[in-house]
């Protein structure tokens, strides 16, 4: 998927209403030559694919040359009885190639979109009516239909010269993905790209309604579209309700959770207010305790300074002396 390139051809100049020049222009170079080689093999030699006209462009143009835009515009205002012929490549089969590369279906899909965008600015520019779309692909699988149809759009006679060698047995594009199953599988998934890309649908819708059918050209199954796009709705409705199953579980087991951790938080609660009131009854004893320990030392000191200062113990106070001699016994003073 590249720039359009392009190459000027010449139809017969015998019918005044037919347009004298022809544009050959496409989105891929080998389109162009495929096309130019077809032109040719139709009775049209080389010498007269090419204009001799001053000023106008007589060789083809490299990607780079020129945008499509400046390109097309200077031939629309050059050649106002001129035609376009805009080849485009199959938007599947295209990006399927491109998988095939290893480029991501997100990457191949923007850029066939850009050059989907830029073939349809080609038509806005030059008019549907001075421009020719064909499927290059279908070009090659049917020669003969592309020449018979194009030949109707030109108001001319395009038929393969028997003998000549037809470019849908010697290009290798034209060999159908489908024939390999890697390939069919890169073709799946370029439908299925493309199917849940909106933007880029839309291009592919519009660019397959602007072509010219050519007989046995490879559309795109929208059937196959339908159904691998079906069944991947179908994957995601299945995982949306096994998720939402998982989910509902979750909030049950979560709400049952919540509802045990409520009635831990009330034993939690119940147990911290049973533990202080616990705290308050060992330190109202505890206090307690310590009142009356020291309420007994001052009764029991009081007794013992009475009787220390009563007269008894003082007018035995002699006796306890010689019995503290006698006995060696000092304490009894």
């Amino acid at each position: 998927m590249s720039t359009v390139t392009s190459q000027v051809a010449a139809v017969s100049d015998t019918a005044p209403n037919r347009p004298k020049p022809l544009l050959v222009t496409a989105l891929r170079e080998e389109d162009i030559h495929d096309a130019m080689e077809l032109l040719q093999s139709a009775g049209l030699p080389l010498t007269s694919l090419l204009l001799h006209q001053p000023g106008l462009p007589t060789k083809e143009m490299p990607p780079s040359a020129l945008s499509a835009s400046d390109q097309v515009t200077q031939w629309v205002n050059q050649n106002p009885s001129g035609h376009l012929l805009l080849l485009i490549p199959d938007p599947v089969l295209d990006i399927a190639e491109a998988l095939c590369n290893k480029i991501r279906p997100t990457d191949a899909v923007m850029t066939w979109s850009a050059s989907a965008e830029l073939a349809l600015a080609t038509v806005r520019t030059v008019g549907r009516h001075r421009c020719s779309v064909f499927v290059a692909n279908g070009m090659r699988t049917s020669a003969q239909g592309f020449l018979k149809r194009l030949g109707e759009r030109l108001g001319l006679n395009l038929v393969e010269s028997i003998g000549k060698t037809s470019i849908d047995a010697t290009h290798e594009v034209s060999k159908p993905l489908d024939q390999s199953k890697p390939l069919s599988l890169f073709t799946m998934m370029a439908e299925n790209a493309l199917w849940q890309t909106q933007v880029a649908r839309m291009q592919m819708s519009e660019l397959l309604a602007l072509a010219v059918p050519v007989g046995s050209s490879h559309s795109v199954d929208l059937a196959a579209v339908e159904e691998v796009f079906s069944s991947h709705l179908e994957e995601q409705e299945s995982h949306k309700r096994r998720v939402e199953t998982e989910l509902k579980s979750d909030r049950t087991a979560l709400e049952q959770t919540r509802a045990k951790l409520t009635v831990l938080e009330k034993e939690n609660d119940l147990l911290l207010q049973q533990l202080q009131h616990i705290q308050e009854e060992l330190e109202q004893y505890y206090l307690q305790q310590v009142k009356t320990s020291r309420l007994r030392v001052i009764e029991l000191e009081a007794k013992i300074n009475a009787l220390l200062n009563s007269k008894s113990w003082k007018m035995t106070r002699p006796w306890r002396a010689i019995l503290g001699v006698l006995t060696g016994n000092k304490a009894t003073l």
